[in-house]
């Protein structure tokens, strides 16, 4: 992004998805979460969030998929397991909670 300032991506950040509502654009913006422990400046601004993680289950790797924001409807946060087959994206059964 071409702002060095937190403050100055975030502005320009909420600009650019301002002026997509105004056009009533339906918009995907797609981002990395290098950092586990830091909230990228995109959540603050964005009306919904799906989180897609490849995370270690006992001695296997497991895609997952998570609904964690989507502004003004309630909705599931559980965590699905997915599957990436030929003919697209497959959720599975929800994972039990202890």
């Amino acid at each position: 992004m071409q702002y060095s300032n937190e403050f100055y991506m975030r502005q320009g950040m909420q600009g650019f998805v301002q002026t997509l509502e105004d056009y009533h654009c339906t918009s995907l913006l797609i981002t990395e979460q290098p950092q586990h422990d830091l909230i990228p400046v995109e959540w603050y601004v964005a009306s919904g969030i799906v989180l897609m993680q490849h995370v270690r289950k006992e001695d296997t790797m497991e895609r997952t998929i998570q609904v964690l924001k989507l502004r003004g409807v309630r909705h599931d946060e559980q965590i699905y397991p997915i599957k990436l087959e030929s003919n697209g994206l497959k959720v599975l059964h929800p994972r039990l909670t202890t």
